[in-house]
């Protein structure tokens, strides 16, 4: 039954085209992104300076977000996602110039926002037009599957790479995986959507797109890799972690997300919620590879429930939704400036307490007071 919804669903052309397209881009995000902290912290920037730098990349992205929406609706989706990809490109190529060039540190934090901008609003209102209501769970658990069969190597292949090569010979394998997700676009037709910013947009919860942010999957990104690299010491270990994290998530999502469309969605995204509050609680105590190993498989088992549950019921709103750009406008605005906010108060904190193990405590309460926001919503 599973495979024949799964062929059901590859029918549709554009819908095909975007997993396939996700899945290349996917290879060539998680080959660099978790190693940008690391390579951040190699070069000599301190916490507070990579805090700064993901503050800086958030809040271009949630500026540009309106730019990004009124330019996609005058070119097309595909082509908005695809100044996201030449974005990405031009990103790469200055966190290779970082190494010689430290000035450029703060542009190409705004850079990456710039092309997060470009490339996910034009996404967020296109995927919802094409998925089936009935089957939107399950569609959306694809999206995590198929990109998560080339993010499962991805880590270990980029801390391969790091270990015999460099980081520049990492920079130029993602380019060439970029440059492949950009040619999926290119086979079918573009569409447009007419665009008006406002702040109020029919159907959309700002309070939910705060909640999605949970910054403790922001955290997870940034200070949690860099965390593992002080006890392991090496890249390719951190890759193999990695690896191993997220071949257990992938393992769950297709399970997750058939549960959601059976009318579960809100009892899985709390489960996900506490589930994650309590690891976080167990990161604080890391010491050792398997202890580490242990904590970062069971945070990509967990957080399936809340990506999976609150994504599928994302799209379900936006797909009613008459203005879907503005309504993904409001989502990257809404969570860009909860990041920046959040990171704001961590700087400060780790200003006055520089210890890493002490912000993973903090970061404990991010999923219960989305649970709390969630609950109170009739949304899910």
């Amino acid at each position: 039954m599973h495979h024949l919804l799964i062929l059901k669903i590859l029918k549709n052309r554009e819908l095909s085209e975007l997993y396939a397209m996700m899945s290349l881009r996917s290879m060539a995000m998680s080959l660099i992104s978790i190693f940008v902290p690391i390579y951040l912290y190699t070069l000599g920037y301190g916490i507070p300076t990579i805090l700064l730098f993901y503050i800086a990349a958030s809040a271009t992205h949630a500026l540009m977000s309106p730019v990004s929406a009124k330019i996609s609706s005058h070119i097309g989706f595909k082509h908005g996602m695809l100044l996201g990809f030449l974005g990405y490109f031009l990103y790469y190529v200055m966190l290779a110039m970082l190494g010689t060039n430290s000035q450029l540190l703060y542009i190409t934090a705004a850079t990456y926002g710039v092309s997060q901008a470009f490339f996910w609003i034009p996404f967020h209102a296109f995927f919802p037009a094409l998925t089936d209501s009935r089957k939107r769970g399950e569609e959306v658990a694809l999206l995590q599957i198929f990109p998560g069969i080339f993010s499962i190597i991805a880590p270990l292949i980029g801390g391969l790479i790091i270990f015999f090569a460099d980081f520049d010979t990492l920079f130029i394998a993602g380019l060439g995986f970029l440059m492949a997700a950009a040619f999926p676009l290119l086979m079918s037709k573009d569409i447009r959507m007419p665009f008006r910013f406002s702040m109020q947009v029919k159907g959309f919860d700002k309070r939910l797109a705060v909640s999605l942010v949970s910054y403790s999957d922001i955290l997870n990104e940034t200070l949690w890799p860099i965390f593992i690299f002080t006890i392991v010491g090496s890249a390719a270990a951190l890759g193999g972690i990695m690896a191993l994290g997220v071949l257990v998530g992938f393992a769950i999502a297709w399970i997750i997300g058939s549960m959601c469309d059976r009318g579960y969605r809100k009892k899985i995204l709390q489960f996900g919620s506490v589930g994650q509050s309590v690891i976080w609680t167990f990161r604080a105590f890391a010491s050792n590879l398997v202890y580490i190993v242990g904590v970062e498989s069971a945070w990509r088992f967990v957080s399936k429930f809340t990506e999976v549950s609150y994504n599928s019921a994302y799209y379900e709103r936006a797909r009613k939704a008459r203005r879907k750009l503005e309504f993904a406008v409001l989502r990257e605005i809404s969570i860009n400036a909860s990041v920046v906010g959040v990171f704001a108060l961590i700087y400060l904190f780790y200003s006055h307490i520089p210890n890493l193990a002490a912000i993973f405590i903090i970061a404990l309460i991010g999923p219960l007071t989305s649970m709390l926001i969630e609950a109170k919503s009739q949304n899910l």
